[in-house]
């Protein structure tokens, strides 16, 4: 997918720590980088993240129309409490893929691979969302169906429609 081996990448697959990953930044960089990005800092930007209740009712939707469920999250070791706090533990999600945990982010085929081997699916079986167009199609490129959610609603509305719920 040509992700390439920038320190941001590698954060996210879990290669480097937090730290490491300001090391690699310059004297001038750094604070300024650090203040956004580290978790104790004020100004972290993670403490804008805000869970979308349209698309949580969905996955519950989803969910309780028989269908399985999984998160795959490019997401950074030292960020996953405040992202468990957005995507909270008791969404009915069956699995929970954390690219800083396999080593692989998306839209690397690795990552999508995992979520699909984990759940015993081939590609033409999973439905994917992402916010992220190169993400979804990262997803497509394998021959998964994929939905990229720009628009909430119209998002749910074309996922409802491949799903025919």
């Amino acid at each position: 997918a040509g992700d390439g081996e920038s320190p941001g990448n590698r954060l996210e697959r879990g290669e480097i720590t937090l730290e490491e990953f300001f090391a690699t930044l310059g004297p001038h960089e750094q604070p300024h980088v650090r203040m956004v990005i580290d978790p104790a800092s004020p100004s972290f930007f993670g403490d804008s993240w805000a869970p979308n209740p349209l698309m949580q009712d969905f996955v519950r939707e989803v969910a309780d129309a028989g269908f399985r469920t999984a998160m795959v999250s490019n997401i950074v070791t030292e960020w996953i409490p405040v992202w468990e706090r957005v995507i909270p533990l008791d969404l009915p999600f069956e699995l929970r893929v954390y690219s800083c945990v396999i080593g692989a982010r998306k839209p690397e085929p690795a990552i999508y691979h995992h979520a699909l081997d984990a759940m015993g699916l081939r590609p033409d079986e999973a439905l994917f969302l992402d916010d992220f167009e190169a993400m979804v199609e990262g997803a497509r490129s394998l021959g998964m169906h994929a939905v990229h959610v720009g628009e909430p609603g119209a998002a749910i509305a074309e996922a409802r429609s491949v799903l025919g719920i």
